[in-house]
């Protein structure tokens, strides 16, 4: 059941703060994607160029959205992309993804492509526009830049939102097609570019499933230590297999 709920335009800050508390976030700081999802019990939608939301939220946005999920809460919103820990960044232009230390890892790692084994690179859109090889996108939104390439979208279920990386499932039929083809290529001596978006979750999680599968290692550990020797950014993701430990 679903309760759907307008708030008028422009009311006093006050107001918008309670939204924001009973939304799950922290007083000031409301959440926005994850909150489109099935779990959505209570919905508002704040449409206003009010100054009251602009000093709230620290966003020129007119268009604020805030909910309250029924029995999970999404405090994932609040833990870095990267190493999963809580942020311990202030939000300025917007709800921050990754932690202070974590930054300049991120920073490190983008628009730039990583070598990982024989012919196989790593890495994210940008570095995929200007890479001299084959390239597989395995994001489902498709690659953003001209020229062909093999795509292969992973999952089935994405994220809750930017900030909130639960919820995902990756296809295992998706996985191993991915592995497959890498493999070939390797063997073939192709240089192959495996992206995603930013190189972190996505296009990580195929490669490792690819090391796995041709028993270069032996666990998922292993596997993703070995990724983040060559791409620090890595974000392990195993929590988007389905039934894998």
């Amino acid at each position: 059941m679903r309760l759907w709920v307008r708030i008028p335009p422009v009311l006093p800050i006050w107001v918008y703060r309670i939204a924001a508390i009973i939304s799950g976030s922290y007083p000031g700081r409301l959440g926005f994607e994850s909150l489109w999802t099935h779990q959505i019990i209570l919905q508002c939608s704040v449409r206003s160029t009010h100054g009251s939301i602009r000093s709230l939220t620290g966003l020129g946005s007119p268009h604020v959205i805030c909910g309250v999920l029924k029995n999970d809460i999404h405090t994932n919103m609040n833990k870095c992309v990267i190493c999963f820990k809580p942020h311990t960044n202030e939000w300025t232009d917007g709800p921050n993804m990754y932690c202070k230390d974590c930054v300049p890892v991120r920073e490190s790692a983008r628009n730039k492509a990583d070598h990982i084994l024989d012919s196989l690179y790593l890495g994210d859109m940008k570095a995929a526009g200007k890479f001299d090889g084959l390239r597989m996108c395995v994001h489902e939104n498709g690659p953003q830049y001209e020229g062909q390439c093999i795509m292969i979208p992973i999952l089935t279920e994405r994220p809750h939102s930017k900030w909130d990386r639960t919820g995902g499932l990756a296809s295992i039929e998706k996985l191993n097609e991915a592995a497959d083809l890498i493999e070939a290529h390797v063997d073939n001596g192709d240089k192959l570019l495996v992206h995603c978006f930013g190189g972190i979750e996505r296009s990580p999680l195929t490669i490792a499933w690819w090391l796995l599968r041709t028993k270069r290692f032996k666990t998922f550990k292993e596997a993703y230590s070995f990724l983040k020797s060559k791409r620090p950014a890595v974000s392990e993701r195993l929590f988007w297999l389905p039934n894998i430990k």
